[in-house]
């Protein structure tokens, strides 16, 4: 069974307008990094039955703020305490200005090539906007300039597995300009781009602009335009959608985040952190640097630490939106029959309407594309679905937009 850790790194510089993560502008770095050794220690037996952590992943805050002795330290320990040599993924969050210094290209090698050597293989990077107007509007620390040379100059320190995140759905974003962002960022050609549109999340600045009437939303329709544009560039493109927000060349899916939406063990380390065991159990870390760091000071982990059992219900509705996220979808068999059942009905008329396709286990034996079969050859009678073993649900394609209500008509309230 594949598992993962991850690290939260709850430092940054500035905090981008629309930021609701956990994170803090300064702090202990150095009290911060021997808790964390700490909570390695004790977290040591976290998998069982023989499970070994396949990925590592250092997010945020802004892990690349970190010093690179800082970060070793941290993954050899976590190496050392769980009996892995080396992660088949290693991937640390940068910011573009972290990585590139125009003053100084000496010093950027040196720190890609410290990150080469204690076994990163995988970059990802916080572009949003290849346009600085509205970098300067979200509070980015980079150019749209120094965001291509960061990008390059990873090239040129031999990483191959780049992936860089963009943001849709604001107010100051015209089409001509998100198409420009696209277009520019093909021409890098990085292995994974990740999209995803700007929401109003509590505890932002931008949610509070909004409070007080001095920002407002887009429009759904100019949104979803957005979406559909970007799924049909990176189509044309070569990339594969595998998740609502995420598109790779082929063979570089994250294997991390793949973790999340399989709901395979992982472990969560670090302030505001989350952990799952894989089946019915969720707990989560203090949101406080300070807390965090003087309760595993004075040896008292389980302050900092809170957790919940699943019920079948919260399991069922677990299951159903992790799997659709998943452009795959999911097996219906995975489920429970009784919850199933319930839901029956929503899934039905959903099916009847073309807002979730099942394909059926002959379809695809035979390798047949379901959308190329009728509604009565893909789904049979709207009464009385049989579910057979093997049967798959997904979301098509040009529903993805809409994916939340479609996911919420399948939980068990």
């Amino acid at each position: 069974m594949a598992s993962g850790i991850y690290v939260h790194v709850p430092f940054c510089a500035s905090f981008c307008i629309y930021c609701d993560f956990y994170s803090v502008k300064g702090g202990s770095f150095e009290g911060y990094r021997d808790a964390l050794l700490e909570e390695i220690v004790r977290q040591r037996g976290y998998f069982k039955n023989g499970v070994l952590p396949e990925t590592l992943y250092f997010g945020g805050g802004t892990p690349s703020l970190l010093d690179t002795s800082y970060i070793e330290q941290i993954a050899s320990a976590i190496k050392l305490q769980f009996g892995v040599s080396d992660f088949k993924e290693f991937t640390i969050e940068v910011n573009p200005d972290d990585v590139f210094h125009p003053d100084d290209i000496a010093r950027s090698r040196r720190k890609l090539d410290e990150y080469r050597r204690m076994g990163i293989n995988r970059i990802s990077m916080g572009v949003q906007s290849f346009q600085d107007e509205h970098l300067r509007w979200m509070n980015r620390r980079h150019t749209a300039v120094q965001a291509v040379e960061a990008f390059r100059l990873l090239r040129e320190c031999g990483f191959d597995n780049i992936s860089i995140d963009l943001i849709f759905g604001f107010a100051k974003l015209t089409r001509e300009q998100w198409a420009d962002n696209i277009s520019k960022a093909l021409e890098l050609s990085p292995e994974h781009i990740s999209c995803y549109q700007m929401m109003l999340e509590k505890g932002s600045a931008l949610y509070a602009l909004a409070k007080k009437g001095k920002y407002a939303e887009p429009a759904q329709e100019e949104c979803a335009w957005q979406y559909a544009y970007l799924q049909r560039k990176l189509t044309e493109a070569g990339y594969e959608q595998y998740e609502i927000s995420n598109f790779c060349k082929e063979g570089y899916q994250s294997r991390h985040n793949s973790n999340y939406w399989e709901r395979t063990p992982y472990l969560g380390l670090g302030p505001a952190a989350h952990s799952f065991d894989g089946e019915t159990v969720r707990k989560w870390n203090v949101a406080s640097v300070k807390s965090y760091i003087s309760a595993l000071r004075e040896g008292k982990y389980d302050v900092i630490c809170t957790s919940e059992r699943l019920t079948d219900a919260d399991i069922f509705n677990e299951q159903v939106m992790l799997g659709l996220r998943k452009t795959a979808g999911f097996s219906l068999n995975t489920l429970d029959s009784k919850m199933l059942a319930k839901v029956m009905p929503a899934l039905e008329s959903m099916l009847s309407s073309g807002e979730l396709i099942l394909e059926r286990r002959e379809e695809a034996k035979n390798h047949v594309c379901a959308e190329s079969r009728t509604r009565a050859e893909r789904y049979g009678h709207a009464a009385g679905l049989e579910v057979t073993d093997g049967d798959i649900i997904r979301i098509p394609p040009d529903k993805l937009f809409v994916s939340d209500g479609i996911i919420e008509r399948l939980f068990i309230t």
